[in-house]
């Protein structure tokens, strides 16, 4: 449903989030928010269900941010997760995200969820010569996206239990890659992909 009239808000301003400096979880959904700026306290943020393109950081801030769940957007990078440290679940499901590059998340160490299902990720990227760990990511769910081939040989996700890869235009995946980047692997799932056999 259109939110009405009186639930329209388009930008949360500097001044706006001077004013919430104490407020920690914040959910601000279907508002029609298109720009969001960050605040240090801030712990549990949902603005789901809007048409937010933009996520405001300040590089010279130390944010506390946990939860970040940004669904149903219009996000088409991912640069303003550089400051974000402290995240543990990242959800940026259903945006327009077409080509990322997760060593933007080397320095999240506490990220134990990750999801960029229904995007429309064609290619994931890795820094050139480093190793992205994220030692204590359980849950990566990559389905309904574009994805063609699937790099992990940079990837060290010692824990990671469950991988989506669901509904993506995979022809093949190499399982030694799978076995050394995800040694603790418990669940896949591959169908609705075009596998070569």
């Amino acid at each position: 449903p259109l939110p009405d009239e009186s639930t329209i808000v388009t930008t949360v301003t500097k001044e706006l989030a001077e004013k919430l400096t104490n407020v920690q979880s914040l959910e601000i959904q279907n508002v029609s928010l298109v720009s969001f700026i960050l605040w240090e306290h801030l712990i549990n943020l949902d603005a789901s269900h809007n048409y937010l393109s933009e996520l405001i950081v300040d590089p010279t801030s130390m944010y506390n941010l946990k939860s970040l769940v940004l669904r149903h957007n219009r996000l088409q990078q991912i640069d303003f997760l550089k400051g974000l440290f402290k995240l543990r679940d990242l959800d940026l499901s259903n945006n327009y995200l077409d080509k990322i590059d997760l060593s933007i998340l080397d320095p999240a160490k506490e990220l134990a969820t990750l999801k960029l299902s229904h995007n429309r990720i064609r290619i994931i990227t890795t820094a050139a010569g480093d190793m992205l760990h994220l030692p204590r990511l359980t849950s990566l769910a990559l389905d309904h996206n574009q994805l063609t081939i699937l790099d992990a040989s940079q990837w060290q996700f010692n824990v990671l239990q469950d991988l989506n890869l669901s509904t993506n235009r995979l022809v093949y995946i190499s399982m030694c890659e799978v076995q050394n980047s995800f040694p603790r692997l418990q669940t896949v799932y591959l169908d609705g992909n075009n596998w070569e056999c």
